[in-house]
């Protein structure tokens, strides 16, 4: 996992062992457990609103039965269907928030059935409602952390709707320490959390944002509040997975400025009716669930679909209300036109099960584009995708084997930002085509970006590998394990490369070490013993490559690079005599007579018979001033040729 990936989530985790158990590595257990999940949210949902839209839970704005019932399905209705939650639904990787919401609204609705209607009876069954309350956070906030807004939740249940006590409404600050003692286990629970996963996963340090960053993200997602998450949650149809959303630099920006207005009249509007209960809660559940993923936590992606699920079954929840709320409004006259109380009542039964129809009509269509990767890249990088969407759309047509078009969506990934991974594919693709200049170049700019990458080091070695260049891809390969000392994908590729430069034995070694890193790769075992098998026959194979490029160096005039791939050679073959006599050879020509004669004598005791050396050895000692070993190795050098 990336370091920037980690969270503590164990019972998502532990979900997830469970269905890839359970279904052998199939995906349908994942789906059933996803739609399981969302249709339990949808159950409570109806549950907790059926209980505060109550008469009894707000005297002055509540519906009376069977409204109230009404009410509460309409909305849990929308809430079921609606689009913005087809990717927590769809994307197995994003069930961790329908789990973590589960256990948040079960929470929740213990809480309401305790203190919801006035103070609790002190009986073992509250003891166990509030037992079963605090057990629920604390499994939803180890589903994922966005659960920590419960306790922020039912503080906003205290100021709009908690002060009402059996139909009388007592001032928020009356009595507020005995009403906000029930709060405080919440809290607790929540801190305990925290301090469990200070200690999990440590808080990177380093690398991070500047202050104008910090007030760009602000801006941005004050922005987003109302121009994305808002927006779709009412008009929910141009949805994308991964949507380029533009930051803003200037409060002036006219989309903040315009957000900035809309909170300012929504909270005045609140202010005015303060004493509708439920109108207030539910408006204010919708941004409070995105607090954290939005203001508190700067996340790499600035907007994404499944952080609005929680706050969705605010917007839902309002909308169900207002509907059968605008029921009251009848009979009503406009102009000639009279409707009466019941036609108003079918009107909006009417209204309402077509909003129900269109959305559930669009999540379908969704649900078809997050079919398969390349229907949700495809559409998400043609609906102005960012730079992600484009590079994920690329290896998707590279997988159904149209290159080129893969190559173009790679350019463009780069083209829309400087990211180490949009240089990392690009240079991966080129590598494929065996343009090697460009795919060097665009993969040290990943490296460049991302120094601390484990990734763009390996594929940068596997780069350098395939240009010819062994001893940096060698480099290159060891970065990698270094900075992640159990990188499987690093110690295979690694055990390839040395197979391929007929290095058996470090071949083996890279093997045996992923097998110990991870005992389920018994391929590796295959391997090796294949290695085995044919050892000598890849060492010849290798040494003939080695030897043809320096002696191609050597024959073009190169002596310098001759000699460096000659001592390369040696060091993995010493009694190479062929190899030992060109450098020395070579040695000889540059001058180098004190070093040559050392490799013409090794020549000569690996082969005594050598007459060639013989010759340059003599020619060597002359040079050096030597002239008794010259000439006896001159004499020999002509008794060999008579």
């Amino acid at each position: 996992m990336l370091p920037g990936n980690r969270d503590y989530r164990p019972l998502f985790l532990t979900s997830m062992a469970l269905a890839w158990w359970a279904g052998g590595g199939e995906t349908l257990p994942f789906h059933l457990v996803s739609i399981t999940l969302h249709m339990g949210n949808v159950i409570l949902l109806y549950l907790i609103l059926g209980r505060i839209f109550s008469l009894r839970s707000d005297p002055v704005g509540g519906l009376p039965p069977p409204a109230d019932a009404w009410a509460a399905f309409g909305a849990a209705a929308l809430f079921a269907v609606h689009p913005l939650a087809t990717e927590s639904v769809d994307y197995i990787s994003s069930q961790s928030v329908p789990l973590a919401v589960l256990f948040l609204l079960l929470g929740f609705y213990l809480f309401l059935v305790t203190y919801g209607w006035g103070p609790p009876r002190p009986d073992p069954a509250t003891r166990w409602r509030l037992a079963g309350s605090y057990a629920a956070f604390f499994l939803a906030l180890l589903s994922k952390p966005i659960a920590i807004v419960l306790p922020l939740l039912l503080l906003l249940w205290e100021l709009a709707l908690g002060k009402m006590r059996e139909g009388r409404e007592e001032p928020f600050w009356r009595h507020y320490g005995r009403r906000l003692v029930k709060h405080l286990p919440y809290f607790a629970v929540a801190i305990i959390y925290l301090a469990v996963r200070a200690v999990v996963v440590p808080t990177a340090t380093g690398g991070g944002k500047t202050a104008n960053a910090i007030y760009i993200h602000y801006l941005t997602q004050t922005k987003a509040m109302v121009f994305y998450y808002l927006q779709q949650a009412a008009l929910p149809f141009d949805l994308n997975v991964d949507r380029a959303y533009p930051p803003s630099t200037s409060i002036f920006d006219a989309k903040v400025v315009l957000a900035i207005a809309l909170f300012v009249i929504i909270a005045g509007l609140l202010y005015r009716f303060r004493r509708h209960g439920n109108v207030v809660f539910w408006t204010l559940w919708f941004p409070a669930c995105l607090l954290l993923t939005t203001y508190v936590v700067m996340l790499g992606q600035t907007v994404n679909e499944h952080r609005v699920y929680l706050s969705l079954a605010g917007f839902c929840a309002v909308a169900g209300f207002l509907l059968v709320k605008l029921v009251g409004a009848f009979p009503l006259s406009i102009s000639d036109l009279s409707i009466g109380r019941r036609a108003g009542g079918a009107l909006i039964a009417v209204v309402a099960g077509l909003a129900v129809l269109g959305l559930g009509t669009e999540s379908r269509l969704r649900n078809e584009v997050w079919a398969s990767d390349f229907t949700l890249w495809e559409n998400a990088a043609n609906n102005g995708g960012t730079w992600r969407a484009h590079m994920n759309y690329g290896l998707a047509l590279e997988a159904k084997g149209r290159a080129e078009e893969a190559l173009f969506q790679f350019k463009e990934a780069v083209r829309l930002g400087p990211y180490a991974f949009a240089y990392l594919n690009l240079g991966n693709a080129q590598v494929r085509r065996r343009n090697f200049d460009q795919a060097i170049t665009n993969l040290r700019t990943a490296v460049r970006l991302w120094p601390s990458s484990p990734e763009t080091h390996l594929y940068l070695a596997y780069g350098l590998s395939r240009t010819g260049k062994p001893r940096e891809a060698e480099a290159e390969f060891r970065r990698a394990i270094a900075l992640r000392p159990n990188y499987l994908k690093a110690y295979r590729f690694l055990a390839t490369f040395y197979e391929q430069q007929g290095r058996p034995v470090e071949a083996i070694e890279a093997l045996r070490h992923l097998v110990a890193l991870d005992p389920g790769q018994t391929w590796a075992n295959d391997r090796v013993r294949r290695i085995e098998e044919r050892k000598p026959a890849i060492i010849r194979a290798a040494v003939a490559r080695k030897f043809n490029t320096a002696f191609a160096h050597q024959r073009a005039g190169r002596r310098k690079q001759a000699i460096a791939e000659y001592r390369r050679l040696l060091r993995d073959e010493p009694n190479y005599v062929q190899a030992r006599f060109n450098l020395a050879y070579a040695l000889s020509k540059e001058g180098d007579c004190g070093e040559a004669v050392k490799h013409f004598e090794r020549v000569l005791e690996l082969r005594p018979g050598y007459s060639a050396a013989h010759y340059h050895l003599a020619a060597c000692y002359k040079a050096l001033g030597d002239e008794n070993k010259a000439s006896s190795h001159a004499t020999i050098y002509e008794r060999g040729r008579r």
